[in-house]
């Protein structure tokens, strides 16, 4: 393992855990309506109801892509990335692209 797998692996792994306890706290419902954190669409925002609706499916989703990040970035520790003289550029950046899919 190289430096670039425990940089990967790390920080994917610091990610998803963040990312899991956003999405409980959605799921569980514990964060009120705001302007500032949430699935904040404009039927969202029209009610309390729908804002604990949406919130709970959208932290249960969020919750689902970060076990799938954890099992990536422990994945990252194994995978071999080349060496520094000859890099695998494809898996770096497929890599590098992860945490950015559970925002789409």
């Amino acid at each position: 393992m190289n430096e670039a797998n425990l940089m990967f692996g790390v920080g994917h792994l610091f990610c998803a855990g963040l990312f899991a306890v956003l999405g409980a706290g959605f799921a569980q419902g514990t964060i009120k309506r705001n302007s500032l954190a949430g699935f904040r669409t404009k039927k969202a925002m029209e009610s309390d109801e729908n804002w604990k609706k949406i919130n709970e499916y959208g932290g249960k989703r969020l919750m689902f892509w970060s076990a799938i990040l954890a099992v990536l970035a422990i994945a990252c520790f194994f995978i071999p990335l080349g060496s520094e003289e000859n890099p695998n550029i494809g898996v770096i950046m497929t890599l590098a692209c992860a945490p950015g899919l559970i925002v789409i």
